[in-house]
């Protein structure tokens, strides 16, 4: 049974690196969107598959499961930070979290899976910033308490500043 279970775990995480859609792994493996979560974290947890390729599935193959996995620890900001739109200034927000990859924003939207450039003002880390990064919408939604948006955004590249010296500073 063991070694069943792990030609298949290895046989799924063939499948995610290859880019095969969430739609079709659900019908192949015959699993539910919660038991797809677990496999997800047992094949993670196991090393049989990567944060990297994980991450690369997330972004480019699954388009209707609903996943709650972190694959990085979260940083929150001791005070608020703005972050806004670079081509439109006006739709403005605030950072709520940042890991290696990313940013939870809130007030700020975007359609998911659209690219937008990001701009973190200079002012709150003199000599890190401003900082402007290339990001991908990975999610958006209305935020219940206050009905603002709330989102996660995918850093693809940093286009000016310093990213690894904000996600240093921003716990200072």
């Amino acid at each position: 049974m063991f070694l069943r279970r792990e030609v298949i775990g290895q046989e799924f995480a063939d499948d995610v690196r290859s880019q095969m859609a969430d739609d079709e792994l659900l019908v192949k493996y015959n699993l539910s969107h919660e038991d797809l979560e677990e496999v997800f974290k047992a094949l993670l947890d196991s090393e049989t598959l990567s944060p990297a390729d994980f991450e690369a599935w997330t972004i480019f193959c699954n388009q209707t499961v609903p996943l709650d996995i972190r694959l990085f620890r979260r940083k929150m900001p001791h005070r608020g930070l703005d972050i806004f739109e670079k081509d439109r200034p006006q739709n403005r927000g605030t950072i709520l979290n940042a890991s290696e990859l990313g940013l939870g924003v809130k007030g700020l939207h975007a359609e998911p899976n659209t690219i937008v450039t990001l701009e973190i003002p200079a002012d709150p880390f003199p000599g890190i910033g401003p900082l402007i990064l290339e990001s991908r919408c990975q999610w958006v939604r209305k935020a219940r308490e206050d009905d603002d948006y709330v989102g996660g955004f995918y850093v693809m590249a940093v286009v000016q500043g310093k990213w690894e010296e904000f996600q240093t500073a921003i716990q200072q």
